[in-house]
């Protein structure tokens, strides 16, 4: 019975740190033309001159890493049309919190 009560203590204060996520750190994410071109099936000339605009932004101070990063990281994982999700997020969060995307 104690053995099944410190597991049960463990269990549930491991998940309340994954719940605050404490002590947990997201690895950061590489932004460069190249990866996020690979990994959101850019196609056309149009596409992936976006990409670059979008990290041109960025370097500039235009449009937060933090919102790129964020947007790329859930658009990557769509299972089709990656590129257009990652589009139309972007440009709806950017317009929400006060920036111009392209």
């Amino acid at each position: 019975m104690k053995r099944w009560l410190l597991w049960t203590i463990v269990v549930f204060s491991f998940m309340l740190s994954e719940a605050h996520g404490v002590g947990i750190r997201r690895p950061r994410v590489t932004l460069d033309a190249q990866t996020m071109k690979a990994a959101l099936r850019t196609e056309t000339p149009e596409e992936k001159g976006y990409i670059d605009e979008v990290l041109r932004r960025v370097r500039l101070g235009q449009l937060p890493r933090s919102l790129v990063e964020s947007t790329f990281l859930w658009a990557r994982h769509k299972p089709e049309h990656r590129f257009q999700y990652f589009q139309r997020a972007l440009r709806l969060q950017a317009a929400r919190l006060g920036f111009a995307a392209p």
